[in-house]
């Protein structure tokens, strides 16, 4: 039976030792104030509360970065020639460029393999966990992961819902005039993610607003009205209630779903640190 070993980055969620023969290379948080600038690495040095905090401080300038050449590069070394074949699953290619580091490093080694699962979070998790099972029952190969990141990419669909836009702002992913329209309209900013990354969907001023679309979201990606729904996923934080409490949000969007055994999570650090304090997001996978 071949050994067979899976590489992610911070942005699954998953933590250094949480698997078994998963190996994690860290990214990286960054928080720069009055010239200051101090890099997390995420997941090691720096949690979701962590980053949380860093939030509170409005003055505190949060970035990230991905892991180093360096980094990947010695982790594939000191791996490669315990196993047999090893899998990367980097953070998405529509997320950003790290892929191509990795895909760089695969040239000098035959039995590393680098793919974009268009997934990450707790999503990806679930996905890893699932190639682990078939690796342990020996069902596992190389031609049927490919097979199975195509079939998954059109079967889930996720919306991000964000009532302050100041990181996004922040980061230049919004304008400060579309900033100043959702503040003074009271507006919640809709995001997709799917395989094609994260996109602008839409916006809403109430929340019968915000299900309706997120709906017509859900039935104009995956058809969702025709279909059962095989897992769902709730990821949700704030520092201040007061500002934006996400628990109504949350509980109509499990009402309005009919969602049972759905997992509530936070997304993770490295996500967060794009997209701000505030925010609730649901992802659904189809059967």
């Amino acid at each position: 039976m071949k050994k067979i070993a899976f590489v992610v980055d911070s942005s699954s969620g998953i933590k250094k030792n949480e698997i078994e023969n998963v190996f994690v290379v860290d990214s990286y948080v960054n928080c720069e104030k009055n010239k200051q600038h101090q890099s997390y690495r995420d997941g090691v040095d720096i949690n979701d509360k962590q980053l949380l905090n860093l939030f509170k401080d409005k003055s505190n300038n949060i970035s990230t970065s991905q892991p180093p050449f360096g980094e990947i590069l010695t982790l594939i070394e000191q791996i490669n020639t315990q196993y047999d074949e090893i899998y990367a699953f980097p953070i998405p290619e529509k997320l950003s460029s790290s892929i191509n580091t990795w895909k760089t490093i695969a040239m000098d080694f035959e039995n590393l393999f680098v793919y974009d699962t268009y997934m990450i979070g707790e999503f990806l998790k679930r996905f890893i966990i699932d190639l682990k099972k078939q690796v342990d029952n020996n069902t596992f190969s190389k031609e049927k992961l490919e097979q199975e990141i195509q079939e998954r990419k059109n079967k889930w669909c996720a919306f991000l819902i964000v009532p302050n836009v100041d990181q996004l702002v922040k980061g230049g992913r919004i304008s400060n005039f579309k900033s100043l329209l959702i503040k003074l309209l009271n507006l919640k900013l809709i995001i997709k993610f799917n395989y094609e990354g994260l996109n602008f969907y839409d916006k809403a001023s109430n929340l019968k607003d915000l299900m309706n679309k997120i709906e017509n979201g859900f039935n104009e990606s995956i058809d969702l009205k025709n279909h059962e729904i095989y897992e769902s996923i709730i990821f949700s934080s704030t520092i201040d209630k007061s500002k934006f409490d996400n628990e109504e949000l949350n509980n109509e969007i499990i009402k309005n779903f009919n969602l049972k055994d759905t997992v509530k999570t936070t997304i993770p650090s490295l996500i967060m640190a794009h997209i701000g304090p505030y925010y609730s997001a649901i992802y659904i996978r189809i059967k």
